[in-house]
C-alpha cells in the first residue's frame, strides 16, 4: 500500500519556491502599525515574501507556527500567509534564515506526513470495530 492509499492523502510536500518581489518591500514603504514593527536596528528592514509550492493545509500551517513558536533559530515570528512565508528581516538576515525556513518546511512536512498517517490509522481502527460489531448483531 502506498503512503497516498494509507493516509487517503494527495498530500504534496510543501516547498519555498520563489521570493515574491512584487509583495515584498521594505518596512518603511508600508503601513505597519507601531507595536508590529520588528526591533531590528538596521534602517534596511524588509517585509519578505517566500512562495511555497502550495497552499499549505490549515493543519500543517499551525505546525509550521508551533514550531516557529518554539523555534531557538532567529526570526521565529515567520508565519505564513496564504501561499507564502512571510518574515521582517534585513537583506543579510534573509540570506542567513533561508536554509534554515526550507529545514523547517522539511521537517512540518515529515510531522504533518506522521498526522495524516495516524488519522488513517485511526479511522482505519473504527471501521474494523464497526465490522465487528456489525457482525455480532443480530438483524431481522
Amino acid at each position: 500500500m502506498t503512503e497516498k492509499e494509507a493516509t487517503g492523502s494527495k498530500f504534496e510536500d510543501i516547498r519555498i519556491v520563489d521570493l515574491d518581489e512584487e509583495l515584498s518591500s521594505r518596512l518603511d514603504q508600508i503601513r505597519v502599525p507601531m507595536d508590529t514593527k520588528p526591533s531590528h536596528k538596521e534602517d534596511d528592514v524588509y517585509r519578505v515574501f517566500f512562495v511555497l509550492s502550495a497552499p499549505p493545509p490549515r493543519e500543517w500551517q499551525r505546525l509550521f507556527e508551533e514550531r516557529r513558536r518554539y523555534s531557538r533559530l532567529p526570526l521565529s515570528g515567520a508565519s505564513i500567509q496564504n501561499r507564502h512565508i512571510v518574515i521582517d528581516a534585513s537583506l543579510k538576515q534573509v540570506e542567513a534564515v533561508l536554509p534554515d525556513l526550507q529545514k523547517e518546511v522539511r521537517s512540518v512536512n515529515t510531522v504533518y506526513r506522521q498526522h495524516l498517517t495516524d488519522q488513517a490509522e485511526e479511522r482505519s481502527r473504527a471501521r474494523e470495530q464497526l465490522t465487528a460489531l456489525k457482525q455480532r448483531l443480530k438483524f431481522d
